[in-house]
């Protein structure tokens, strides 16, 4: 073995006298030093080949890939060890391969066995080539930009950073078979640069949604399963979590009735009447400092405003509709262009009392009024400036249709959702088609598992669906499902309780967050919100029903951004009060 022999001392500076001769005597030894540097680097190479081919093998013996003890005879005189780390792959196709350490090596027969805890592929082979590798179970690393209209199965061997561009909705990526991996050592990050996008486990069932331009850390705690258990991260954050701005008492008028709508990304407008006297009243809120308020009567109000609806036109002007107890059904234009509130010309839709309805924007000049009067109703409303025009009235349900509520799929059709009194409050669906001016009802049908007195409330989803948020009928527990319609049918999808609160009054409130996130408030002895993704079609995750500080009936819930909201409701004294919520702080 060569030896490497030590430099002489180098010349320095601080001592002149001798820096002429060090620096020659030093310079002299460095083509000796040379040689000696060269010669131990050959040995090393070759101790290093002779060492590589003692520790890499093939072999012949036929099993399938698996975990678990696998035993193959590879060539004898190797220099396999017990607990050393190897990988066993297929010599033709490598991608299918089993890791672990070695559990027994007999150095005259060949006979290798291996405990494999980690596996890549599958598949049944006869030539196998073993090598060693460092300690199994270490993370595989890497990174993978993948674009795709299709869903993604990951494997054990795949990149453990997966940054997917989906091109096509609903579509997801799939974590390998648990039982292939080593719990803590798989940890994979899934960014979504595309479309939303949804995690599944191996067996298909949905473990996180994650929106876009999210991404979410998972790590395996548990792979006794296929599915294994996984504990998730998600950043930014867009989820469940809540924090409540402080709120600002608006006024100190008791209200009641309380409705709003988005406007803009930082001002929403409301409308609400006053108690006892029962006066309609609008207010524009900007929450781009403290929440500050513009009110005004709604002059057109006389006595008063009962079960109200309102709905965005434009960024800067809102339809209401409203019920005064003494002329009837009323619609009337809110233009908030100049700062303040402008209230337009006032429509007589219906000369009777109505306690309860809804409207819908279909577009910025048009929109479908529903309420309930002496009997169930539904009519076109055309807007021009300030004025506001209405088709034909057509009437489709009972007497007293409670709670209507309106959700418009696109600029022809709607869907409904209302509660029948009669027959036993049967809680039901309708699909109401518009063309011009002109309303034409579909067959009410029975919706299957809401309560008899709340049927619930509705937020788009797309062109043909539609999330329907309802009180369970027996646990009357927070509960969501999708409705697709067809023409006028309307398919039910499954049911997914959100949280395990009881809906104990009628003024829950929807309001739609991003495409897939939804912001749904109720009242349970106070109130509650908490959010909701839908992926897919597929109601997936769902918030703990965090409180708000005051209010529980007479809520609204506008949303401004994807992680903000506004926050209307009746207060201490039933006093307007207004707070924002921050939904989902990234972390």
């Amino acid at each position: 073995m060569t030896t490497i022999t030590a430099l002489p001392t180098p010349p320095s500076r601080a001592d002149s006298a001798s820096f002429a001769s060090r620096g020659d005597a030093f310079l002299g030894a460095l083509p000796a030093f040379a040689a000696e540097v060269n010669a131990v680097a050959n040995e090393i190479n070759d101790s290093a080949a002779v060492y590589g081919s003692s520790v890499r093998a093939t072999g012949t013996t036929s099993f399938a890939v698996g975990l678990g003890s696998r035993t193959l005879t590879v060539e004898s005189g190797k220099g396999f060890a017990i607990g050393m780390a190897v990988k066993v792959s297929s010599s033709a196709s490598p991608v299918n391969y089993m890791k672990g350490v070695i559990t027994a090596y007999n150095t005259g027969t060949g006979v290798l066995t291996i405990s494999a805890s980690e596996i890549g592929g599958s598949g049944t082979f006869a030539a196998w080539t073993v090598s060693i590798i460092a300690e199994t179970g270490a993370d595989n690393g890497g990174a993978s930009e993948v674009t795709s209209a299709v869903d993604i199965s990951l494997t054990a061997a795949s990149n453990r950073v997966q940054v997917v561009n989906m091109t096509a909705a609903g579509m997801s990526v799939i974590l390998p078979n648990a039982t292939g991996l080593t719990t803590g050592g798989a940890i994979f990050v899934i960014a979504a640069t595309g479309l939303p996008l949804i995690i599944k486990l191996a067996s298909g069932a949905v473990l996180q949604a994650v929106g876009i331009n999210q991404k979410v850390m998972l790590f395996l705690t548990n792979s006794g399963t296929s599915d294994g258990s996984w504990a998730t991260g998600v950043f930014p954050y867009q989820g469940n979590s809540f924090t409540q701005g402080p709120a600002s008492v608006l006024n100190a008028v008791g209200i009641a009735g309380m409705i709003g709508t988005k406007l803009t990304e930082t001002t929403a407008i409301i409308s609400y009447y006053t108690n006892g006297t029962y006066l309609q009243k609008a207010a524009l809120l900007d929450s781009t400092g403290q929440i500050s308020m513009v009110e005004v009567g709604v002059t057109g109000s006389t006595t008063g405003g009962l079960k109200a609806g309102i709905t965005t036109l434009s960024s800067t002007k809102a339809l209401l509709f409203y019920s005064d107890m003494t002329t009837g059904v009323r619609a009337v234009v809110l233009d908030v262009s100049s700062g303040t509130i402008v209230v337009g010309t006032f429509l007589a839709v219906n000369a009777a009392l109505s306690y309860y309805g809804d409207i819908a924007a279909l577009s910025s000049t048009k929109a479908l009024l529903t309420y309930a009067a002496t009997a169930a109703y539904a009519v076109v409303l055309s807007i021009s400036g300030m004025t506001v025009t209405a088709g034909g009235v057509v009437s489709y349900g009972q007497a007293i249709s409670n709670y209507p509520k309106l959700c418009a799929l696109s600029d022809t059709k709607v869907l409904g959702v209302y509660n029948d009194q009669t027959g036993g409050q049967i809680p039901k669906g309708i699909v109401f088609d518009i063309l011009g001016t002109s309303v034409t009802p579909g067959t009410p049908v029975s919706l299957t598992g809401a309560t008899t007195s709340l049927p619930g409330v509705l937020a788009w989803l797309s062109a043909t669906k539609a999330l329907w948020v309802y009180a369970a009928v027996t646990t009357v527990f927070a509960s969501a499902k999708v409705l697709t319609v067809s023409g006028t049918t309307i398919t039910e999808g499954a049911a997914y309780t959100l949280a395990a609160y009881a809906v104990d009054n009628n003024d829950a409130v929807i309001t739609t967050l991003s495409p897939t996130k939804f912001l749904y408030m109720f009242g349970n002895g106070s109130a509650r919100y908490l959010v909701i993704d839908v992926v897919n079609s597929t109601v997936c995750v769902a918030g703990a029903g965090a409180k708000v500080s005051f209010g529980v009936a007479e809520k609204a819930a506008i949303a401004l951004t994807a992680n903000r909201a506004l926050y209307a409701s009746a207060g201490t004294s039933q006093f307007l009060n207004s707070a924002t919520l921050e939904i989902g702080l990234a972390i």
